[in-house]
């Protein structure tokens, strides 16, 4: 036997009905994304394009999106072809890989507004191996001067800036990187072994004052920070490393 139950109009729920609100525009870029899945790769990437510019500007930064999706993909698929020779006679890996290899591309903005651009880019991804790998690129530029920045010109009037800049990386990286690699739990003898042979040699080498060791860098109007690659200033195990340096 069914129930039969009467509600009354005036007991129904209502609902309002919201509109739809589309994000405004960012006055400063257009963001460029695209993803795409492939036979030998996968691609998630995204990077910006920039509003009052000079267009060499923009070209130059949609220009290593390309290279790098270039050369990964040639690798990509030559590392698995070269996978499949190299497999025994009773394997089939297949013609291509079981996941595509994945590429990706983004960016992370210190400073965008109507004077200055200073951002990171990272591309990377994984392409057979123990690991995948990452490359941070860095993009600074004087919005009204129509130019592009160095470090140098984060140090105006000061010819020796890249032994400021090193001296200061060097003592804070080097106090991190003990408590990281958990240098205190050693004996005093074996602590400064291991500090003086492993931890110094590639720390210093990848913080000599030269322009290349610090050319990846971003800036507010309060600091600088610099980024290390992985395997620049210390082990794998680490990853990629960074500095804040206030401006004074």
């Amino acid at each position: 036997m069914g129930l039969l139950f009467k509600i009354k109009l005036e007991d129904a729920p209502t609902y309002t009905v919201l509109p739809v609100v589309q994000p405004p525009a960012n006055p400063f870029y257009d963001e460029v994304r695209e993803k795409e899945t492939l036979s030998y790769t996968s691609y998630d990437i995204r990077y910006p394009q920039f509003k009052n510019v000079d267009p060499d500007f923009n070209a130059e930064i949609a220009n290593a999106v390309q290279l790098g999706k270039d050369e990964f993909t040639q690798y990509a698929e030559d590392n698995w072809k070269a996978y499949r020779e190299t497999s025994f006679e009773n394997e089939d890996p297949g013609q291509f890989p079981p996941e595509p290899y994945p590429f990706y591309v983004t960016w992370e903005s210190a400073r965008v507004d109507d004077s200055y651009i200073s951002f990171v880019m990272r591309i990377g991804g994984y392409n057979g191996g123990a690991h995948g790998y990452e490359n941070i690129i860095s993009f600074n530029y004087d919005v009204l001067a129509q130019t592009e920045l160095t470090l140098a010109d984060m140090f105006p009037g000061n010819s020796d800036y890249l032994k400021t800049v090193s001296e200061f990386s060097r003592t804070t990286l080097l106090s991190h990187l003990i408590d990281v690699l958990e240098v205190d739990s050693m004996t005093a003898e074996d602590r400064e072994k291991y500090i003086e042979g492993s931890i110094k040699p590639m720390l210093y080498a990848g913080t000599e004052p030269n322009t290349q060791n610090f050319s990846v860098f971003t800036f507010t109007d309060t600091e600088i920070t610099i980024y290390f690659s992985q395997y620049q200033v210390g082990p794998y195990v680490i990853g990629e490393q960074s500095v804040v340096m206030p401006r004074k």
